[in-house]
């Protein structure tokens, strides 16, 4: 499952939500739920994973799949 969201800042308050509630950083390396620095979705979406556990912080804006722009290859 993923999430979407249109703002680098409605990302990361949500990544702020849930690492605050899951109690990140946990003294055992995690510092975070998810990555600082999101990757975009084709759409310039900014896409979170979101694992069975934190399913909860989400209302119904998860998706099954997300699609990434293709990388092109500079060879």
């Amino acid at each position: 499952m993923f999430a979407l969201f249109d703002t680098l800042e409605a990302y990361l308050g949500k990544n702020t939500e849930i690492s605050e509630a899951l109690r990140y950083p946990d003294g055992n390396g995690t510092d975070r739920y998810s990555e600082e620095n999101p990757r975009l979705d084709v759409n310039g979406r900014y896409v979170m994973q979101v694992l069975p556990h934190v399913e909860i912080f989400f209302d119904d804006c998860l998706v099954e799949s997300v699609e990434y722009p293709q990388e092109v290859d500079d060879d």
